[in-house]
């Protein structure tokens, strides 16, 4: 017996093949060196294959054998076998764990959009359908366990092939959350699946933004389209409750506001019906338009605005409006631990001071989207 014969040998008796470690271990009479050159002979040779790379390489006897006659024989002579179709029968009759596991090309797979495209040719998916249609039409039950035995074991082993690499390779799919994430800023803020938020356009609150009319022009041109791009348009209407209502830390940061030292000296601020919550000059929701009513500085808090998002498969809030260092920056935070994306759009926002709107800007681009009106605009067909 050859060299090249007794390591091949060894192959073929294991239904998994065997690394060169194993090999090494089976043949101690042979060097390292020598059975990697027969190993590479045998694979030349197209007897052998290798799988795997480095130490997780196996060497197992190619996976195509020439069908046996009594396989062959169990046709009907009326049915013909081309040469594809006699590899195909005799891999089929292989038992299950020596056929070589089917795998996914990722590339492939996630390039397919359901409903929207295929993974198979037109002209393939034709062939299929016609090789797929039963003959003859409208066959009695039970056609299926009286075909021939041939029939019935090819088409089991067949399917159970299938599902059993399918399984294996579902264990591999990417997660949804990879699938789900936007992969530029127009995926980011397509008008399906982004609101535009107008906070606090009211003229006691946005009305003292140290950049007021470049805030108020950008807002505009943001507003006009959203109307065009379809895009869920809400409005945050801020309002605050009777003194005798409110909550410590609120009185607190009212007292350092007003210079005073006790609450019996407040002055009740934001109330409803009063001129600072009315909207800024120009400015006006329309019917269609969600107005959130609130009295804290995230419009996720004791508001039905998740809701609203969720309904309309929302992932997206792109924020406008004041102020960026108080309720934008609340709300965009708020946001994200809420599982939505959040864009601040630098140049339609602002702050009681510029210093205070650059810091904020400068925090919020470090873990949420920062853009301009144009690159939204640009997005919503402006």
């Amino acid at each position: 017996m050859s060299l090249a014969t007794t390591p091949l040998t060894s192959i073929e008796e294991s239904s998994v093949g065997l690394s060169l470690a194993q090999l090494l271990a089976k043949h101690p009479e042979s060097a390292r060196r020598t059975i990697l050159r027969v190993m590479a002979r045998l694979i030349e040779e197209g007897r052998v294959e290798a799988i795997g790379a480095a130490r997780a390489r196996r060497y197992r006897a190619s996976a195509l054998i020439a069908p046996t006659a009594a396989l062959l024989e169990e046709f009907p002579p009326g049915i013909p076998l081309s040469a594809d179709s006699r590899d195909i029968v005799a891999y089929v009759d292989q038992p299950l764990e020596t056929r070589r596991p089917v795998g996914y090309q990722r590339d492939f797979q996630q390039a397919y959009e359901p409903n929207r495209t295929w993974y198979l040719p037109e002209s393939l998916r034709r062939q299929l359908h016609r090789m797929g249609i039963t003959k003859p039409a409208g066959a009695p039950a039970g056609t299926y366990s009286r075909a021939p035995p041939w029939q019935r074991r090819c088409s089991g082993k067949f399917l159970l092939s299938f599902h059993s690499h399918r399984d294996r390779a579902m264990d591999t799919r990417t997660p949804q959350n990879f699938e789900d994430l936007p992969r530029n800023f127009a995926e980011l803020v397509a008008p399906a699946r982004t609101a535009l938020v107008l906070w606090d356009l009211q003229k006691g609150l946005a009305g003292k933004a140290s950049n007021l009319a470049t805030l108020k022009a950008n807002a505009a041109a943001l507003i006009a389209a959203a109307e065009k791009a379809g895009v869920m348009v809400a409005w945050s209407e801020h309002t605050f409750p009777p003194l005798d209502q409110m909550s410590g830390p609120w009185l607190a940061w009212m007292m350092r506001r007003q210079g005073v030292a006790r609450p019996q000296e407040l002055k009740p601020m934001f109330q409803a019906g009063s001129a600072d919550v009315a909207w800024l000059e120009g400015f006006q929701p329309l019917p269609h338009h969600l107005v959130l009513k609130k009295q804290q500085p995230s419009l996720f808090f004791n508001t039905p605005f998740d809701h609203h998002l969720r309904i309309k498969g929302i992932r997206t809030i792109v924020l406008v409006g004041f102020a960026t260092d108080i309720g934008i920056d609340f709300t965009a935070r708020h946001g994200n631990a809420l599982g939505y994306h959040s864009v601040i759009v630098e140049d339609a926002t602002g702050a009681y001071a510029q210093a205070n709107h650059e810091r904020s800007i400068a925090f919020l681009s470090d873990w949420a989207n920062v853009a301009s009106t144009a690159q939204v605009v640009a997005q919503w067909g402006g």
